[in-house]
């Protein structure tokens, strides 16, 4: 009697996303009596089998970012008097930092290449710019002692941490564009997001340089809404699919030869 060792296989980006079939779904046979009965492993009696050997990390991932966009997107405008960034640490050290970077691991071992780039750059964007809202590491403090060591005044220390904190959006953007070029392949809110996720950090990274323009940072929040928005699109419709309920679609884009 030969017994199939082979385990669980990985899934591909398009198997998570629901484009493809799952390869690890149960197998349904019927019974003598005509009852539906659904084929287990008994490797391990006494615990409770799983068709997956590892999580689909696609709803975790958009999550993460979608909470951090749309937190963002309601502090550049101005969302009922909001204007204290430091609730931005909040999001983006607990959930951006080991929630992202946890998805970008699994993706490894589920052999998506996509994603585990695309969360693991993510992490380390959003979570490394927060850090700049946080006292202990001496980011913000740095800025403002130079000033003062150079006899100026305190405002300039923070005219110049904005200054950098806008080439940070505007370096941060080219990794971001080259996730959007690898997303041809993906879908379409997957495109539209990462697109959008790239002409609001333009925008945020020209509002920073030029010392807060009103009118960029209110378009650059209005792009992060729409970024996050699509992004818990995403994640809800992942979601209910993993539970066979294929009411919102993700929208494939044709793959070409």
């Amino acid at each position: 009697m030969s017994t199939d060792k082979s385990g669980p296989q990985s899934l591909t980006l398009r198997q998570q996303l629901g484009f493809e079939a799952d390869p690890n779904k149960l197998e349904h046979t019927v019974s003598s009596s005509g009852a539906p009965v659904t084929k287990m492993e008994s490797s391990q009696p006494g615990f409770p089998v799983y068709h997956r050997r590892i999580a689909n990390p696609v709803p975790l991932t958009f999550i993460c970012i979608g909470a951090f966009f749309i937190l963002y997107g309601a502090l550049l405008t101005e969302v009922r008097g909001l204007r204290n960034w430091q609730i931005i640490l909040n999001i983006g050290l607990p959930l951006c930092g080991p929630g992202l970077m946890a998805a970008s691991m699994f993706s490894f071992a589920e052999g998506s290449t996509f994603l585990a780039t695309f969360a693991g750059s993510l992490s380390g964007i959003l979570s490394g710019y927060s850090l700049t809202f946080l006292p202990w590491t001496g980011i913000a403090a740095t800025y403002i002692e130079t000033a003062q060591m150079m006899n100026e005044p305190i405002s300039a220390g923070l005219d110049q941490l904005q200054q950098a904190q806008g080439m940070l959006f505007l370096i941060a953007m080219i990794p971001i564009f080259v996730l959007l070029v690898g997303s041809v392949r993906t879908s379409i809110p997957i495109s539209a997001t990462t697109l959008f996720m790239v002409l609001a950090f333009i925008l945020q990274g020209a509002n920073l340089l030029q010392g807060g323009e009103k009118a960029i940072q209110y378009a650059a929040g209005a792009f992060f809404w729409i970024a996050g928005i699509i992004c818990w699109y995403i994640s809800l419709s992942v979601l209910l699919q993993e539970e066979k309920i294929g009411i919102l679609p993700v929208f494939p884009l044709p793959r070409v030869a």
